[in-house]
């Protein structure tokens, strides 16, 4: 499922997951939110921007439709981080999750990517301290029915084998 992992957190993510696997703060909990397909400037551009406030203060939009509400996963909603040996790989996996909680998400925006972010502490922080962990596709035309993501693999670290000289 995962598109890209965010430039500022490359080889940290899994940390970051961890840590709320790990209760590490006990408040921290990833964060998930629909960006809009209006407006969105690419993943070239996004995949530079480092909290969720720098992501959304280009043209870039998050959904606006009734009934949305961004998507927040504890401890008991995260996998443990599965390790690979063969292919050298630590993927990050949840339940799957329904944006507002269940309610029908009316017609509006497109969703085009779900992005997931770190968050400390939800009670105290803003967007401008949350940290953007992973961009995926997620093309949904909402129709007045939840929307349910499939969170399987949301995040994912691999081995590269460099070529010997």
């Amino acid at each position: 499922m995962t598109q890209f992992i965010f430039d500022n957190v490359l080889g940290q993510e899994m940390a970051y997951i961890n840590n709320v696997k790990n209760n590490n703060p006990s408040t921290s909990v990833i964060g998930v939110l629909a960006l809009a397909f209006a407006g969105y400037e690419g993943d070239e551009v996004i995949r530079t921007k480092t909290t969720v406030a720098d992501l959304l203060s280009g043209a870039t939009n998050e959904v606006t439709n009734t009934g949305y509400a961004r998507i927040t996963i504890g401890d008991s909603g995260l996998s443990a981080l599965a390790v690979d040996n063969t292919a050298h790989a630590v993927t990050a996996d949840a339940a799957d999750e329904q944006f507002g909680g269940g309610a029908d998400i009316q017609a509006g925006d497109r969703f085009w990517k779900s992005v997931f972010y770190y968050d400390a502490n939800p009670a105290t922080t803003t967007d401008a301290d949350r940290i953007l962990l992973s961009c995926n596709d997620c093309d949904i035309t909402p129709n007045g029915a939840p929307i349910t993501l499939n969170i399987t693999g949301f995040a994912k670290d691999e081995a590269k084998d460099e070529a010997s000289a």
